[in-house]
């Protein structure tokens, strides 16, 4: 997990280069490359590295939608934020998300758990 969105050190772009570098190793682009860096570079960074995973946080019902057609339900991962976020909020977005009930619940908690090695072990 990386928090991205500030110039000079943590860049999108940066972080997608940093996944090309360490294929095997998945990155989570933190605040979805917040500040000046959210439109234009935060989607096109994500087709850069397979191994470079969207948050839900920072992004409207419309963006994740986008992002889920870009790369697919299995690269993003809910998060809530909290404290600084509201669960309602964020699960909000998830529902309003044009996606299978296997998608939405991949990105609730299954992507992660598979990032995690956890499939499989009955957590």
């Amino acid at each position: 997990y990386v928090v991205t969105g500030s110039a000079v050190s943590a860049e999108p772009l940066q972080l997608a280069e940093l996944a090309r570098q360490h294929p095997t190793v998945p990155f989570i682009m933190g605040v979805s490359g917040g500040g000046d860096f959210k439109l234009r570079d935060f989607v096109p960074s994500l087709g850069q590295a397979a191994n470079l995973y969207a948050e839900t946080v920072g992004n409207a019902p419309d963006s994740l939608t986008r992002i889920v057609q870009r790369v697919g339900e299995g690269r993003v991962v809910f998060v809530s934020d909290s404290p600084f976020g509201t669960m309602d909020l964020e699960l909000g977005k998830l529902e309003r998300l044009p996606v299978s009930a296997a998608a939405r619940a991949a990105i609730l908690g299954g992507n992660m758990a598979r990032l995690l090695g956890l499939q499989g072990k009955g957590e």
